[in-house]
């Protein structure tokens, strides 16, 4: 069973994919049942009631096989919603870690916290908003050319201010449908692009399985951030001014590092910093 096959014991509309080669089997009370993957054949157990496990004495040892035995005579395999969580040893890698991760905090995950990634003026969700409708309407007419690195800028900082919003609105379940969507869809990029990855986990690793979200705080933590001339007093008032200016046209330069090169530049100029 490759990736992309359909599990037996799946019901048509579960979106689960599965993991790997069917090492379970479901059988009930007469012996009947079919072979499936781990992860959908613990579900099926977890919807039986009186069901049982039975390692096989003769399994390879490290192995994953089990045999999910019915102690009804019904035969497990119609699809049950929200069925109960079974023992960690019968569920995928992806379960597990589900029940131990939390995407709103970063709990559980090898990623920055939301603190960390989007505090100290990082992401200024106003600013962010209006900058990337700006964007959106700049590219809808055309006005900014097909440059990949500008296409995954453009995701990622989608992607942040997505999760930030959710981030700040805990329970609104709109935000958290838009910061998973928007996750996602960097997710999927960076495996097609896996040459523009900043951080130190790759998108394919399953680090992610349970959410994407952090992994938009790992690369937005990574991101390279604009650098302040060092010499920028010494230069000449109108090339800071012209600098300046060509920033605000460069819509990969976020609100935030506007702001500080508009302290700068003024702190050049006039020898005083103007918030």
């Amino acid at each position: 069973m490759t990736n992309t096959d359909r599990c037996p014991a799946a019901h048509p509309e579960d979106p689960t994919p599965c993991s790997g080669p069917p090492v379970v089997t479901v059988v009930d009370a007469f012996g009947a049942g079919d072979d499936g993957c781990e992860h959908h054949g613990a579900r099926l157990l977890a919807s039986i009631t009186g069901a049982r496990v039975f390692a096989l004495p003769d399994a390879p040892e490290g192995s994953a096989i089990r045999v999910f035995k019915a102690a009804s005579h019904t035969r497990p395999f119609a699809w049950y919603e929200n069925a109960p969580r079974t023992e960690p040893s019968q569920l995928s890698d992806a379960e597990n870690r589900a029940g131990h991760t939390d995407p709103a905090t970063g709990e559980g995950f090898d990623a920055p916290t939301p603190a960390a990634a989007y505090g100290d003026g990082k992401l200024d969700v106003l600013r962010e908003g209006a900058a990337l409708l700006r964007e959106s309407t700049r590219r809808s007419v055309g006005e900014l050319d097909d440059d990949p690195g500008r296409e995954r800028d453009y995701l990622l900082r989608r992607a942040a201010l997505a999760d930030r919003m959710a981030v700040d609105a805990p329970g609104d379940d709109q935000f958290e449908h838009d910061a998973v969507g928007t996750a996602e869809a960097l997710l999927a990029w960076d495996r097609r692009h896996p040459e523009q990855v900043r951080g130190p986990i790759g998108p394919g690793s399953p680090e992610w399985d349970p959410s994407a979200r952090p992994y938009v705080r790992q690369e937005w933590a990574a991101r390279p951030r604009l650098v302040i001339p060092a010499d920028l007093d010494a230069w000449n008032p109108s090339d800071a001014q012209d600098w300046l200016t060509a920033l605000h046209e460069d819509p990969t330069v976020t609100p935030a590092e506007l702001a500080d090169a508009t302290r700068a530049v003024n702190a050049a100029i006039l020898g005083d910093a103007e918030d």
